[in-house]
């Protein structure tokens, strides 16, 4: 390896995020140290399966669907919020990131992104949204009783 790449891997090894890469038949041909941390998987296990297999079953299709779009040129990035199960079979709120990833000739050769753990932020939209229902609830009912 040379050294800007050594760089760069040491880098991306570094992230929080997962940062994958997978061939044209979706199966992952790379992944940060990050994937064990969010999955519980290793790295190891997981090469050459798709990532999939950690999406809930209520949001693979629609993972699927827009994943079939990108490698049909239909698209050319793709973002979407997800929920994903570990190891432990504990949900985490992620977001995926994904674009057509090209090789030297520039034939796409598969997707490749990222994936954030985004639950503490799905969380705290739930409490805020709950507070916020919460002084709706108190605010109608401070109308009705004044006259």
């Amino acid at each position: 390896m040379t050294a800007p790449n050594v760089e760069y891997r040491g880098i991306v090894d570094s992230l929080n995020d997962v940062v994958f890469q997978s061939d044209l038949d979706g199966h992952c041909v790379y992944l940060n140290p990050a994937w064990e941390r969010l999955s519980g998987y290793s790295v190891k296990e997981t090469l050459g399966k798709s990532i999939l297999f950690v999406v809930h079953p209520d949001d693979a299709s629609g993972v699927r669907y827009y994943l079939k779009n990108l490698l049909e040129g239909k698209s050319v990035q793709y973002g979407h919020e997800m929920r994903c199960h570990d190891r432990k079979g504990k949900v985490h709120w992620t977001e995926l990131r994904a674009a057509l990833a090209y090789g030297s000739d520039g034939s796409p050769v598969g997707v490749c992104g990222t994936v954030s753990d985004i639950t503490q932020r799905k969380q705290t939209e739930e409490e805020l949204n709950a507070a916020s229902s919460r002084l709706v609830t108190l605010m109608d009912n401070l109308h009705t009783g004044v006259m």
